[in-house]
């Protein structure tokens, strides 16, 4: 069984010196995707110096997280059994739950992580989730997931740019029939987070366009 990793990242170099070392030791055999959105403050050919140390293969896209995304699993699937999405301020500890919940469930498809987290705002875009869409998830927006990549060609399709991607994945999953198992981890604050008031804004925004464009097709 093979395993790929898809990373897409921004400004992180600091992050990759320490993820990708660690996915080496553990996991010397697996395939490792950074999709990189190249900035002035770090240039592609920085993070791809970085990438190239530890054999990853990398990609510079100035595009947003969802586009990124969706060009990491497409690029990924052809080549391993198993993809692990993770960020790169992932623990790599967290990440291998995901795919230890895959291997031990055969008639799973999605793994994808729960975090321990009370936070009124997540509580409030699962109710909106359930009711608009019927996703029934407790952490139905986290990144930390583990696909089979024999389910890819169903769900990667017209990505949203920002990370509504998560839900979009999910709901394809779902609708297409594939199982998902939902795997606690260890809660920490999640460098990369943006949620505010824009960030929360934008969301309904993407769930309201998503939610009309299921209604009338």
């Amino acid at each position: 069984m093979s395993l790929a990793f898809v990373i897409p990242t921004r400004n992180e170099v600091d992050r990759l010196l320490v993820l990708l070392p660690q996915i080496r030791e553990k996991y010397p055999d697996s395939k490792i995707f950074v999709v990189d959105t190249p900035t002035k403050k770090t240039p592609f050919s920085v993070t791809s110096e970085i990438a190239y140390k530890y054999g990853a293969e990398i990609i510079g896209f100035p595009a947003g997280f969802g586009v990124c995304l969706a060009l990491g699993l497409k690029w990924a699937s052809p080549k391993s059994d198993y993809i692990i999405t993770m960020d790169a301020d992932h623990d790599l500890a967290s990440a291998t739950l995901m795919y230890d919940a895959l291997i031990k469930s055969p008639e799973k498809d999605l793994a994808i992580g729960i975090e321990n987290s009370d936070r009124i705002q997540r509580k409030a875009m699962n109710v909106l989730l359930k009711s608009m869409l019927g996703i029934n998830l407790k952490n139905p927006t986290c990144g930390l997931r583990c696909y089979r990549s024999s389910m890819m060609e169903s769900i990667v399709d017209k990505p949203d740019e920002w990370f509504f991607i998560q839900i979009q994945l999910v709901y394809n999953a779902l609708e297409r029939g594939f199982r998902v198992v939902q795997v606690p981890f260890p809660y920490k604050e999640h460098g990369k987070a943006t949620e505010n008031f824009k960030s929360y804004r934008r969301f309904f925004v993407s769930l309201l366009k998503f939610y009309w464009k299921q209604t009338v097709s």
